[in-house]
């Protein structure tokens, strides 16, 4: 039988190892944002390992109870298994959001290529969007108008901000600062 404290102490230790891996996947949310696909796939990596450390100490607990052990719940424990499962629910987003700025990074480098001065125009209306967080297609102001500063109100964040903040972090690696302009 696992004493109140013991339990406590588990709960404790998969709280840290939760909490550590969610410092890792906001970590690694944040190095793709910027560009960094190589860093955020080691903090992925990292809170991944991370979460099976909590997971290992949470099945000793579940077979001890299992093998006939009384066991008294305590809140800490509660906290843990809350944290643990929004833990492992938020790796399983990291993994979507790194695939999704991934994607963007590749499509903006399609787009940064483009010679023709039609798609050029269409590659800074996208671009603009993309940035903005606005669905595709919902671009209204040219390009070419948002550089002039035609539209000084027009909330459009340039990728030249954006890069800008990511390079000011030091989260930005050559390979995404070759796409600046």
């Amino acid at each position: 039988m696992a004493t109140k404290e013991e339990i406590s102490m588990i709960g404790f230790e998969i709280v840290a190892y939760a909490g550590d891996a969610q410092t890792d996947l906001i970590a690694a949310i944040d190095a793709a944002r910027c560009g960094d696909f190589d860093k955020a796939e080691e903090l992925r990596a990292s809170a991944n390992q991370a979460l099976i450390d909590a997971h290992d100490v949470q099945t000793k607990l579940l077979s001890q109870e299992a093998g006939g052990g009384e066991m008294d719940v305590t809140f800490i424990m509660f906290h843990a298994q809350d944290t643990l499962m929004t833990t492992m629910m938020l790796e399983k987003q990291a993994r979507f959001m790194i695939d999704g700025y991934r994607r963007i990074a590749a499509l903006e480098a399609k787009l940064s290529c483009c010679r023709n001065p039609c798609r050029q125009r269409h590659s800074r209306n996208l671009r603009a969007t993309l940035h903005a967080g606005a669905p595709l297609g919902t671009a209204r102001v040219p390009a070419g108008r948002l550089r002039s500063g035609r539209y000084p109100s027009t909330r459009v964040c340039s990728s030249t901000a954006l890069r800008a903040s990511c390079e000011a972090s030091g989260s930005m690696t050559t390979a995404s600062k070759s796409l600046k302009r």
